[in-house]
């Protein structure tokens, strides 16, 4: 390892302590970079390998025949009763991560506030937090 001298926005880096719970500059600095290498490192995957091989990356998800699409047609209704829209196409996603007890990775707001009626858990992207709540929907058909 080398030592190098450089200038570094204090607010930036309490704010990141702060976040990621690290103590030193030095941590921060450190997780920082890996962080920079990382997204990078998966930019250039994408860009190499294209899109499907990226996402081979993950579990495919598929509808166990009809009843899935019942169950989106339910979810939809039940969101119509709320107040909200949510087509039974827009249903399908939420319904796969309930039927596999998937965390749903969204920077849809209309998704996490599925969560708060539903068995839905949700990761808003940029949150630090899961949401988990309600139990209005079961899967029985």
């Amino acid at each position: 390892m080398s030592r190098t001298d450089i200038e570094i926005d204090e607010q930036l880096i309490r704010k990141a302590g702060k976040l990621t719970h690290l103590k030193t500059k030095r941590q921060i600095v450190h997780h920082a970079l890996d962080a920079v290498v990382k997204a990078e490192e998966r930019k250039q995957i994408l860009r190499y390998f294209g899109i499907e091989n990226y996402l081979t990356l993950w579990d495919l998800l598929e509808p166990e025949g009809l009843k899935t699409y019942r169950r989106a047609a339910r979810l939809s209704r039940l969101v119509r009763s709320q107040g909200a829209m949510l087509t039974t196409v827009d249903a399908l996603i939420p319904t796969f991560a309930l039927d596999y007890g998937a965390v749903l990775f969204t920077l849809d707001k209309d998704f996490s506030r599925l969560a708060s009626f539903t068995d839905l858990k949700t990761h808003t992207i940029g949150a630090r937090a899961l949401s988990s709540r309600g139990k209005a929907i079961t899967h029985e058909e």
